[in-house]
């Protein structure tokens, strides 16, 4: 359990950014342009998760802890127990990609569905238990979340390079900013950020486990009773609470393991609670369960990140970007 003096006496002065996912398009720039939002306020601990068949990312010297572990876990997972397979009906064997005819197969072909939808998650998780190692976590105002494959586009040197004679920064996004120089469009947001994240530092100190998400979370699939909130892309920033409330617990000692997260969310009547679906008919997405999962945990999502101080892109979104339409 934390320490009820640390409670007390905190010195916010770190956070850590916990990365996951299959690292993809990750590189040197990208880490940057995410490390460079927070840089200017606090010390960076970096940690990260990604799978064996995936490049060991370029910034890995900068990491505290960084794991890779194989896919073949969530499977030997799934086949545990038949209520973990995804919900896929015999009559969806119509779909030339839902086809099987052995057993083998069957279990192949869920076990991909598997983790296609629960790679994410499972990833995230694993990534939190290395959190777990920490020292003086007291100090902690957070821990953002990250996937591997994004960058943040004011920041990014590739982008400033292309767009170096425009002197405003590229998309629709950033209009508001297209009158103002480099330099002052870049000053104006380290005050925004340093003003966002005072908030976020009073709300470490509440003792409640609250979720900062952007202020431009959408919705999935309400029609099926699941999802409040499009969260697979973007990144957010799970409040460092230290003793919580509610349960009493150091808000990463919430984090179970991966297995036993989705063991626990995946019992019999998880799927089906009274007259409301928790999931799709099929099986769930992996934009979904996001939402589920908050429900779940009982954590509390705030949108008050401003989307245009952290506006998270995949990469390729821009780094295909041509500015003069050539």
């Amino acid at each position: 359990m934390a320490n009820v003096d640390n409670i007390v006496n905190r010195d916010l002065n770190t956070i850590v950014i916990v990365w996951s996912g299959e690292t993809r398009t990750h590189d040197k720039e990208s880490f940057e342009s995410i490390c460079r939002i927070y840089s200017p306020l606090y010390k960076i601990i970096h940690v990260g998760h990604t799978w064996d068949h995936c490049e060991t990312p370029s910034s890995i010297g900068s990491f505290t802890d960084f794991q890779k572990t194989n896919q073949s876990e969530m499977v030997n997972f799934m086949k545990q127990d038949p209520t973990y397979f995804p919900k896929l009906h015999p009559e969806f064997k119509s779909v030339p990609e839902y086809t099987w005819n052995n057993p083998d197969e069957y279990v192949k072909l869920h076990g991909n569905i598997f983790k296609m939808i629960w790679g994410q998650i499972w990833s995230h998780f694993t990534a939190m238990q290395l959190c777990k190692k920490l020292k003086n976590r007291h100090n902690i105002v957070g821990y953002v979340r990250v996937r591997w494959d994004v960058q943040s586009p004011i920041f990014d040197s590739i982008i400033k390079d292309k767009f170096k004679n425009l002197d405003y920064f590229p998309g629709s996004d950033f209009e508001w900013g297209k009158d103002l120089g480099m330099q002052s469009l870049t000053d104006y947001y380290d005050l925004a950020i340093k003003r966002f994240m005072y908030r976020i530092e009073k709300y470490a100190n509440n003792r409640r486990g609250y979720l900062v998400t952007d202020d431009w979370s959408t919705t999935e699939m309400n029609s099926q009773g699941a999802g409040s909130f499009w969260l697979n892309d973007i990144h957010w920033i799970q409040v460092n609470a230290m003793l919580n409330k509610r349960t009493n617990k150091e808000t990463i000692m919430e984090y179970p393991p991966a297995d036993e997260l989705i063991s626990e969310m995946l019992k019999p009547g998880m799927y089906q609670t009274g007259r409301v679906s928790h999931f799709p008919t099929v099986n769930p997405s992996a934009h979904t369960l996001w939402g589920v999962l908050f429900d779940y945990l009982s954590m509390e999502p705030l949108t008050l990140m401003p989307n245009e101080l952290v506006n998270i892109k995949r990469v390729p979104e821009l780094r295909n970007i041509n500015p003069f339409g050539v």
